[in-house]
């Protein structure tokens, strides 16, 4: 999520971000500033945190939004609030919408906090009731607009859901559209201060992103690894859950080096910290505004013919191959990754961008690209361990339903190449 974008780009350069998302206090300028720092580096916004764009900054933007106010002049507000997120998230082409349904009117932690909550639940039924009448007319709006729309957890004991009333909403609308967004802290404070049930257990199936960041007392929005939440737990968790989006959620106050290492905490446990950021091979120019968004749903297996393992000069022939592509009228280099002879791996075009690799099945594939000739030369034992641990890691976090190789669906090519083709055939690899 973001912030100042001067901030942004240090923390871009090292790391490996694929998608941004923009945060609930950030105006236009914000917005255009930190679009052009992920512009440079290939990386889409894919999502909104409403009530963004806000007119001016603010530190109480989250409080723009409240459906559950008995003030109408309050609910008339917040319903053009949210509609301007929806419109504006469909206008820039992006996938998602979070927001915050209000009850900010009772916001604090009480020193008697059993009493407070029992006050609190007797108001459950009035703020369903409000929240019902006005939210319908959103879920139409998100149809039409093909935006899917999430529910944050929220934080203070007086705020608008709870566990329950949440469990209401996903009963009362059974909508393809209609989602749950877990927020790490959030979620810590409702389950072990609150002494809610577990959201994740619970709402995993309506789970449609998390937002990252360590918790200390009540101090949130912390770097993992600054506070006391137990990240590979959460990870082991969602496991089976499909097209998630993990964004990090810390606060900008933060220096730099701080957010890096958190950041870099979370990639050692979902393992992409040996991925090769595009930063790292400096690609030419390219036109990210040419692409289309997707989710992948198939891998495709590809050798780059050209250069031969022993021609392979490192950054230069990464920088090559996507000139190449380029020139051949691609937007990009057309892999989403390559994997040189020493197993690194190389993130290429964005994932979440259609590829430019197999002619008429580049949507929802991710192509894959060992870097060999391998109709005349074998693939190093390393590129095939690094193409392994690369099809779990998709596997686990995308709807992977086909792993083929080009050859499957382009009859005149023999790529990947008879020698990768014999080890993809064999039980080396559990398709």
């Amino acid at each position: 999520m973001c912030g100042n974008h001067k901030k942004i780009e240090k923390i871009v350069k090292k790391t490996n971000i694929f998608f941004a998302e923009v945060g609930f206090s950030d105006t236009k300028k914000d917005y255009l500033n930190n679009k052009k720092v992920f512009d440079n580096y290939g990386i889409p916004f894919l999502g909104v945190h409403s009530p963004a764009l806000i007119p001016k900054k603010t530190k109480a933007a989250s409080r723009f939004i409240d459906f559950v106010s008995n003030d109408e002049d309050i609910v008339k507000k917040s319903i053009k609030y949210l509609e301007n997120s929806l419109i504006f998230a469909s206008s820039e082409k992006m996938n998602y919408v979070i927001f915050h349904p209000g009850g900010c009117e009772e916001i604090g932690f009480e020193e008697n906090l059993k009493e407070f909550l029992k006050i609190r639940r007797s108001k459950s039924e009035v703020y369903l009731y409000r929240f019902f009448k006005n939210f319908e007319r959103f879920l139409k709006i998100c149809e039409n607009l093909n935006i899917k729309i999430g529910i944050e957890t929220r934080f203070y004991p007086g705020e608008f859901p709870d566990f329950f009333e949440l469990e209401k909403i996903f009963k009362e609308f059974d909508s393809k559209f209609l989602y749950y967004w877990h927020d790490l802290s959030h979620a810590y404070v409702r389950e072990n201060i609150i002494k809610e049930p577990s959201y994740l257990k619970n709402f995993k199936n309506k789970l449609l992103g998390i937002h990252i960041h360590d918790i200390k007392g009540l101090d949130e929005h912390r770097p993992p690894g600054k506070g006391v939440i137990d990240f590979k737990k959460i990870f082991d968790e969602i496991k089976d859950v499909k097209n998630i989006y993990l964004v990090f959620e810390i606060d900008e106050k933060y220096k730099e080096e701080e957010i890096i290492d958190g950041i870099k905490k979370i990639e050692r446990i979902i393992k992409i910290d040996k991925f090769v950021s595009r930063e790292k091979w400096k690609p030419y120019k390219f036109k990210m505004e040419d692409m289309n968004f997707h989710l992948p749903e198939r891998i495709i297996i590809h050798h780059t013919a050209f250069p031969s393992i022993k021609e392979y000069k490192g950054f230069e022939t990464i920088r090559k191959i996507q000139a190449e592509h380029i020139k051949r009228g691609f937007s990009d280099i057309g892999y989403h990754f390559l994997i040189e002879p020493e197993g690194k791996i190389i993130v290429g075009r964005n994932i979440y961008f259609e590829g430019a690799h197999t002619k008429s099945k580049n949507k929802k594939s991710v192509g894959i690209a060992l870097i060999g000739n391998f109709e005349e030369e074998k693939p190093t034992k390393k590129q095939i361990n690094s193409l392994k641990k690369l099809i779990f890691i998709l596997k686990r976090f995308f709807n992977i339903k086909k792993i083929k190789m080009h050859k499957d669906y382009n009859k005149d090519t023999l790529c990947p190449g008879k020698n990768l083709e014999k080890l993809l055939s064999s039980n080396l690899f559990d398709f």
